[in-house]
């Protein structure tokens, strides 16, 4: 099994042990007789104390977990606590109930707006989305046609309530045989934990930038919405080996439908160092702190962001345009 780091590497102690996927960020330090059985996450700076057992987790930045303790199945962020040999420890303690005895989904009641309200504010929200937006479709249809070969729309499986899995719909913004190129420039990968991203991806074509630069890509995940696969708000959707680094996490995150857009998504700092961190983070605060209230905060920054990304498109070609040649 492929490990990151090995005893006697990156700050793990000669006297270590590691086995299976463990992925290991920048000033680690894990003492002696400590074991990391992955997959396991460790964020820059945090410490794993002698003695102690870290198993199918994640431990952000900064937290130490002390000597002798046992964490297993957990998400743990700074500001969270560990006692020493206390097993399966995690970080959902509002509202989530996860644990080393087997992970649960969330769930809520029936008469309620996470389950009924959120679903009538979904359908509703999606057919006039789909109207309004409807007109752009054989155009963004023709672009993509004449640009490159292939398909107009890009149907990933990814996994949605309780996992789940849909084809989850998108214009296609990347060339034939993107997934494939994908594991070739996987060397070059500029963010942390199971995502994928690089500068300039040279497999997206010139029509797909603008797609994903004013997000009009999104646009056919209305469909997914309408037919009760995402939300319009919520987590990320995310495919099977995204939400493999720790069952805790995987549980919190798949007791919603994934959405369109979401907390990370309007709160991230877009620090390619710490961006896992933060997709973990605002994934298990959103579950815990889901509300109406919170829905419609996350749908008006996003619109905010999306107009501000056309003002700044056109901004910045006018100014290309005025450029001395």
């Amino acid at each position: 099994e492929k490990t990151d780091a090995r005893p006697g590497e990156k700050g793990i102690s000669s006297g270590a042990f590691a086995r299976g996927a463990v992925i290991v960020e920048d000033a680690v330090v894990v003492e002696s007789a400590a074991a990391l059985l992955g997959p396991c996450f460790l964020g820059g700076g945090s410490r794993v104390g002698a003695g102690a057992v870290v198993r199918s987790s994640i431990v952000g930045p900064g937290v130490e977990i002390p000597s002798q303790s046992v964490v297993r199945d957990s998400v743990l962020l700074k500001g969270d606590t560990v006692s020493s040999r206390r097993a399966g420890a995690t970080s959902f303690d509002h509202g989530v109930s996860c644990g080393a005895s087997g992970s649960v989904f969330r769930m809520w009641p029936f008469f309620s707006y996470a389950r009924l309200g959120k679903r009538i504010v979904d359908i509703a929200g999606s057919i006039v989305a789909l109207l309004v937006l409807a007109t752009i479709f054989p155009i963004v249809a023709v672009a993509i046609k004449l640009n490159s070969r292939g398909p107009v729309f890009y149907a990933h499986r990814r996994q949605g309530l309780h996992g789940k899995e849909f084809k989850c719909l998108k214009f296609r913004t990347m060339v034939a045989g993107a997934e494939e190129a994908k594991e070739e420039l996987r060397v070059i990968n500029e963010v942390d934990g199971p995502q994928f991203k690089i500068e300039g991806d040279p497999r997206i074509t010139l029509v797909g930038d603008f797609l994903r630069s004013t997000n009009i890509d999104e646009v056919p995940q209305f469909l997914n919405v309408l037919v009760g696969q995402m939300s319009i708000a919520g987590p990320r959707p995310s495919p099977d080996e995204e939400n493999q680094m720790c069952p805790s996490w995987r549980e919190a995150r798949l007791s919603v439908r994934p959405g369109i857009t979401g907390l990370w998504q309007v709160e991230r700092s877009e620090s390619r160092a710490n961006d896992f961190q933060e997709w973990i983070y605002y994934d298990t605060k959103y579950v815990r702190d889901l509300s109406f209230r919170l829905d419609a905060a996350i749908i008006f920054k996003t619109v905010v962001v999306i107009l501000s990304g056309f003002a700044q498109l056109f901004v910045s070609k006018r100014d290309g345009d005025l450029a001395p040649r």
